[in-house]
């Protein structure tokens, strides 16, 4: 259980000593020579050739967690400060300079997602859009043509907006991954896929543990897990396993391998070790931005009431503990049978050792990390005062607003020309692939349909197939009967692709729950349509056609229709508040309702028990009832208005 950072502050003159949890392994014949270990011979090309990498992720007006784009300038110079690719250098000094690379550019794509995870929400959205870039990203590792493909603008050269770059990111590293240029073997790649989805999923976890305080409240950056609880999240988050495939990464891999109890001890150990050097030196900076919430220095301040010393000393005392151990599994490894498993396991004996040496050179020597410049002879720092707080609000609000004033029309076409284009991409590999579904008949939107009729679709040029959707969702929708309504359910899921065909059948359900999201939110919607459209939507969910694996990820498997499956994902754009982007110029009433009907869209959806959106609920309930009222009319009345409906 989670509780609340409870503040122990230092006197100005106060220093921290950082626990030598090395010190006796150097006494050790074992340690290794030279110290520190010598760098990649072409340690000067790979960090050129990785910022050049990087760079080529840069979009000059990305916010520095965006979704859809790229990472800014100042992102960018802030990843090279840290000097990331130094970390591969050390650790992979003996390998070709190609896996060196490779590993540089994984070690970039690892601070990417770190930096992106760290400043999402710590709400259920927050937790819902990192499992979504985490499962894209899973995705992308395992199809990556599919979303190089999708990453091309129509020049055939500028990426897409709507991929984000973590994930195109994924993409690029699978590629390189299993080139001739690099070798990687289809075993070791198999390695790194699944432990970095385990990761992946660990950073998932994350955001959950960080949101809940003891007693429900909402918890944050300044919410302390227990150790238990901070421990089992942070062996999978910390990142380590990945690591261990690069080392292997033109081996052969026998099944069941890394279930060798040599091996596990060894692996174990080393990602423990890893895990309390990097909370060790990474509490100074974290502290200082308040964000050490989720660092064992600060768990073991909490749950043992005890002070920073204090702390860094205990846990400093049990990784010297864990060297010793590692220590004496390195030097106890007994000789397996399988000749190419007794290959592998000392590879990685020594990859471990590379690990523990390479984070601790990395960590003292490379102080632009971790801000601990004056730090000793006696390892000894000053710690960094806490930045100060955000200015007050009242000021940030306007400065903001002077901002939204030149971005907010800009910003909002630029969301819906990204929609647009992402589902007349999806409807003309629809059409393409199979022409027609099911057995209805083919025709014109009918000129009587109602829906036909609404703003938001006549904006839209309608394919084929929401052609058929359309006349499917409009037909007899003044009767709004509950037979009309199983009427449609029925030919919906008639006219819906195999679910062998996987990518067709996604495709279709993106497009279908599109379209209702664009009924939903048009201004001039009447309650009877969305009562029809509900009504199609809860028998829809009673007709059990199978199952699917969404992007082809079993941990991502669904019902259909029970799960109405992709069905957030597609309607997530339009559940965006608008409020928080107006300015008095471009909030218009055509704004406000379209965005009151899209609300009660989601509150009839959570009502009826079709979808969870509790928080998109609350987040309404707060934006009206407990903050600060908008400066503009038109948004506090639509907020109020949005709240009570």
């Amino acid at each position: 259980m989670a509780s609340p950072i409870t503040e122990k502050h230092t006197t100005q003159n106060t220093t921290i000593q950082i626990p030598d949890f090395l010190a006796d392994w150097r006494r050790h014949a074992s340690w290794p020579s030279p110290y520190p270990p010598n760098h990649h011979p072409d340690s000067q090309y790979i960090k050129a050739e990785s910022e050049s990498w990087l760079r080529g992720y840069c979009v000059s007006n990305a916010k520095p967690n965006s979704i859809n784009k790229g990472i800014n300038e100042l992102f960018i110079s802030k990843i090279i400060a840290g000097d990331f690719p130094e970390i591969a250098c050390i650790i992979y000094a003996h390998q070709p300079t190609r896996h060196v690379l490779l590993a540089a550019l994984v070690m970039l794509h690892f601070f990417v997602i770190d930096e992106f995870t760290d400043n999402v929400d710590d709400t259920e959205e927050g937790e819902a859009q990192v499992r979504r870039q985490s499962a894209a990203m899973v995705h992308a590792f395992r199809h990556p043509e599919e979303i190089l493909a999708t990453a091309k603008g129509e020049d055939g050269n500028k990426d897409s907006d709507e991929v984000w770059v973590g994930v195109r990111m994924a993409a690029d590293i699978a590629t390189r991954y299993r080139s001739d240029a690099v070798g990687g073997t289809s075993d070791s790649w198999k390695v790194f896929v699944d432990t970095f989805a385990e990761y992946l999923d660990g950073v998932g976890d994350e955001v959950a543990l960080r949101r809940t305080g003891p007693n429900g409240e909402v918890g944050g950056h300044n919410c302390v897990p227990s150790r238990e609880g901070y421990i089992a999240v942070r062996r999978r988050t910390i990142g380590v396993l990945p690591g261990m495939a690069l080392l292997l990464i033109d081996r052969a891999i026998r099944p069941g391998f890394f279930e060798i109890l040599a091996v596990d001890s060894l692996l174990s150990l080393c990602v423990d070790i890893i895990i309390n050097q990097n909370d060790i030196y990474s509490f100074d900076k974290e502290q200082a931005k308040s964000e050490d919430g989720h660092n064992g220095v600060r768990v073991l301040m909490e749950e043992d009431g005890m002070g920073v010393q204090e702390a860094m000393t205990k846990l400093g005392e049990e990784t010297s503990d864990l060297v010793k151990k590692f220590v004496g599994v390195c030097e106890g490894l007994p000789t397996l049978e399988d000749e190419v498993d007794d290959v592998n396991l000392r590879i990685l004996r020594d990859g471990c050792v590379s690990w523990i040496l390479g984070m601790e050179v990395w960590s003292t020597l490379v102080t632009k990390r971790y801000g601990m410049q004056r730090l000793d002879g006696e390892r000894r720092y000053t710690p960094t005062p806490k930045k100060k707080k955000k200015q007050p609000k009242e000021q940030e609000k306007q400065q903001q607003q002077e901002r939204q004033v030149q971005e907010a029309q800009g910003s909002q076409l630029a969301r819906e020309d990204t929609a647009f284009e992402t589902r007349n991409l999806i409807c003309l590999a629809i059409d393409q692939s199979q022409p027609r579904f099911g057995t209805m008949e083919k025709k014109s939107t009918n000129a009587q349909n109602p829906l036909s009729q609404l703003d938001l679709l006549n904006r839209l040029h309608i394919s084929d197939i929401e052609v058929q959707i359309l006349d499917i969702l409009g037909r007899d929708i003044r009767a709004t009967s509950w037979e009309i309504a199983s009427a449609a359910a029925s030919y919906l899921d008639e006219l819906c692709p195999p679910l062998e065909q996987r990518k067709e059948a996604e495709g279709y359900f993106y497009v279908t729950w599109s379209l209702i999201a664009d009924i939903f939110t048009s201004a001039d919607v009447k309650k009877e349509t969305q009562n029809h459209i509900i009504n199609i939507l809860l028998v829809l969910q009673q007709c059990a056609k199978g199952e699917i694996d969404i992007w082809g990820n079993e941990e991502e498997r669904q019902r259909v229709w029970k799960d109405l499956p992709l069905f957030y994902m597609a309607v997530e754009a339009s559940l965006s508040d608008p409020t928080q982007e107006a300015t008095t110029e471009s909030f218009t009433s055509k704004d406000a309702q379209e965005w009151r009907s899209i609300k009660r869209f989601g509150a009839m959806l959570l009502g009826m028990g079709v979808l969870s959106l509790h928080t998109q609920a609350m987040d309404a309930l707060r934006s009206a009832l407990e903050e600060e009222p908008s400066p503009i009319p038109a948004v506090a009345e639509c907020r109020l208005r949005v709240a009570c409906e």
